[in-house]
């Protein structure tokens, strides 16, 4: 009879065709956790196999088994065709974020990558990670200027990240009129634009209705939500980023005298002395 406090493993029968480490690890699991000696576990191992490796199992010779240990490695090495071969471990230093791809995308590759590699020490991951990362992209900047002190930390730095990345794709709505929709400038007039402007040109048969004053609301929580997300990483960085990939505007010419200017700070935008470019 079997130990009150003992009962029979509750998992799937192993068939011979998937990892048998993956099949001892669950059994091993279940007996650490009911503190099964080694003879109870030789004994219902038997009960976790299929018919096909129930075949293997009873033509063991008699007297061949004295311990789990020996049970466990003529398993596995009877059924080691079906193992799962691990990535080696070197290979995670071929793994970096492509030109078009976000961060979003990285990171799920790179945990895909690891989920089926040899183990690894987590601050080679950590490195690994961050240095995979496009030279330069904001995200590898705000690590680089406060390194996470774990993989799992990295991890929570790049799900805000992603929440700000994401928040920035602003959808489009439509706000016309069913007259206004046949004119040819009407898509123009839909067409995403981040900022208020597209909410002050309402054509003139605009109905207010609950479900337009809902997209207007949603719209403006997504924009406010992806300029916060944006801008609290300072007006310097910011600049830093968006230069010579998008058209900014010239600033107004500065009214300080040029003999009044605190020479130990520059602007970048302004491109002279007197404040810092946050300023």
């Amino acid at each position: 009879a079997l130990p009150a406090k003992v009962k029979i493993p509750q998992m799937g029968m192993y068939d011979g065709t998937s990892d048998p480490d993956a099949h001892l690890g669950h059994y091993t699991s279940w007996m650490d956790l009911h503190g099964a000696l080694d003879a109870l576990r030789c004994r219902l191992f038997s009960l976790t196999l299929g018919p096909q490796a129930q075949k293997w199992y009873y033509t063991l010779p008699p007297h061949s088994i004295w311990k789990w240990q020996q049970l466990r490695a003529a398993f596995r090495s009877h059924f080691i065709g079906a193992q799962i071969c691990l990535i080696p471990k070197e290979s995670i230093t071929n793994i970096v974020q492509k030109d078009d791809e976000t961060v979003k995308d990285y990171v799920s590759r790179f945990n895909d990558r690891i989920q089926n590699m040899e183990p690894c020490h987590p601050e080679t991951l950590l490195v690994t990670a961050i240095a995979g990362l496009k030279p330069n992209s904001m995200f590898r900047w705000t690590l680089c200027q406060n390194k996470p002190a774990t993989f799992q930390e990295f991890l929570v730095r790049a799900q805000q990240f992603i929440i700000a990345e994401e928040s920035m794709s602003v959808p489009s709505f439509d706000f016309s009129t069913k007259e206004n929709k046949t004119e040819p400038d009407a898509k123009k007039k839909n067409k995403k634009n981040f900022g208020k402007a597209q909410f002050r040109n309402f054509s003139k048969g605009y109905e207010n209705t609950l479900e337009s004053r809902a997209a207007r609301d949603q719209y403006s929580d997504n924009v406010r939500t992806g300029y916060q997300a944006v801008y609290s990483a300072g007006a310097a960085t910011i600049y830093e980023e968006l230069k010579g990939k998008v058209i900014i505007l010239d600033p107004r010419p500065m009214r300080t005298p040029e003999d009044k200017l605190d020479k130990t700070r520059y602007c970048a935008y302004h491109k002279s002395p007197g404040h810092n470019t946050d300023e």
